[in-house]
């Protein structure tokens, strides 16, 4: 190399004669001995070498798997094997996905159609876009109780004085009839309109509208039209009206809550066509809806 960096000091010559990584101190251009430390950062060969290659270092094999010998014993049990189902003859056909079943009846939802009663047979028309006219959905709020309507109903807790002797009532604790402690309570019409006219006080709580009733209310209305319903059939009646008359434009002259039952020796024309046989048509459709899991 000539006399070049003689004037850097020695730095750039090379000793034929000195190892570079015993010879010295390390540093300004002198290389250092390895170490234990160094191999196991693999800065040099030799401490990584006995533990193994990792995964990536595995590469698959070239030759193709071993066939297996055939097994004629186990391909006699699965000819005779009598659990498997046959196929199918045709191919399966795909089911119609949610999504696009309520897309799609999202779409015909509000569009105008004709749709024939099963009962009745009369054609009817069913317009759901009407339902999102402006106020189409508003319901007037009642007049709240005055004072004089709180103090003077009949129907109330504790004046069972006030109305004609009870002729049905479900009293939960017991007690004598015409006396406080009941939910549901059944006297005569003052003013009937049939032969057999009862009114079932809803509540002792005074509310003006059925849907204020709480669920166990109404309930206890529906086993009070069902006992009476019993009650008429035995006394030679064999249908009952049930009638719900809501506010002075209905034709109610009293607040308090309350269905009004009506016994009769017929039922309705109305009632008569619902018949279909010896079974009730309305029943009959049910019964398909609830089976269907669908309405018709």
């Amino acid at each position: 190399m000539g006399d070049q960096g003689l004037d850097r000091r020695g730095q750039g010559r090379r000793d034929p004669v000195g190892h570079a990584a015993r010879h010295g101190a390390p540093g300004r251009g002198r290389a250092r001995a390895a170490c234990k430390g160094d191999q196991r950062r693999r800065r040099v060969p030799g401490f990584r070498a006995a533990e193994g290659r990792g995964g990536r270092d595995r590469r698959s094999s070239d030759r193709a798997p071993a066939p297996l010998f055939a097994d004629a014993a186990r391909a006699r049990l699965l000819a005779g094997d009598d659990n498997r189902l046959s196929g199918a003859d045709r191919p399966a056909q795909p089911l119609p996905r949610e999504e696009e079943r309520r897309r799609s009846l999202e779409l015909t939802a509000g569009k105008p159609e004709l749709r024939q009663d099963p009962v009745t047979r009369q054609w009817v028309v069913v317009a759901p876009d009407r339902a999102r006219r402006p106020g189409a959905n508003a319901r007037a709020d009642l007049d709240l109780a005055t004072e004089d309507e709180l103090l003077s109903c009949p129907f109330c807790d504790g004046r069972e004085e006030r109305t004609p002797p009870e002729t049905f009532a479900l009293r939960p604790g017991g007690g004598e009839p015409d006396t406080p402690g009941w939910t549901v309570r059944v006297v005569p019409n003052l003013y009937p309109v049939f032969d057999h006219h009862e009114v079932v006080v809803s509540t002792p709580r005074h509310v003006r509208s059925f849907a204020d009733l709480s669920d166990d209310e109404v309930a206890g209305v529906a086993l009070a039209w069902r006992e009476r319903a019993r009650a008429a059939r035995a006394a030679g009646f064999p249908y009952v009206h049930a009638l719900l008359n809501e506010g002075r434009e209905a034709g109610a002259s009293l607040a308090h809550s309350h269905t009004q039952l009506g016994w009769l020796k017929e039922a309705p024309p109305a009632v008569v066509a619902e018949e279909d046989g010896d079974r009730c048509a309305v029943c009959r459709h049910l019964e398909a809806e609830l089976a269907s899991g669908e309405r018709l």
